[in-house]
């Protein structure tokens, strides 16, 4: 049987990527390591507390024309309205505030290098 174990995610500079992901959206650090020489990338893995899903803040080339679009990496969550208010407590950019749809809750929110990703709920 096979699952989602790892997304990559498109990110430029490591060091604010990852202070984004722990400091702010409140993941664990899973793994910080190098991956050649000094100066090369990292690799680095975190994960929200309680899931399975690593998310690596790695991009082997960065791409510039990603940045702004609708991520392909959607986040649950088990109260739209209620993670919107605390994230944005935190400085969290949210374009598209939390708003019901057809299909359930959804908002949309910003990282530190303007990816955007949506926000859903887990059973909707």
């Amino acid at each position: 049987m096979l699952q989602v174990g790892k997304v990559s995610l498109n990110v430029n500079d490591q060091d604010a990527a990852k202070r984004f992901w722990v400091e702010k959206m409140g993941f664990e650090e899973v793994m910080d390591t190098p991956m050649g020489e000094a100066g090369s990338p990292r690799w680095i893995e975190v994960r929200a507390p309680g899931d399975g899903i690593t998310l690596v803040l790695f991009s082997h080339r960065f791409d510039m024309e990603k940045v702004g679009a609708l991520n392909n990496v959607l986040f649950a969550c088990d109260d739209v309205p209620r993670t919107y208010r605390e994230l944005a407590a935190k400085g969290i950019d949210f374009p598209d505030k939390p708003a019901q749809q057809e299909w359930g809750w959804w908002a949309t929110f910003r990282d530190n290098e303007g990816n955007f990703y949506g926000l859903t709920e887990r059973n909707a």
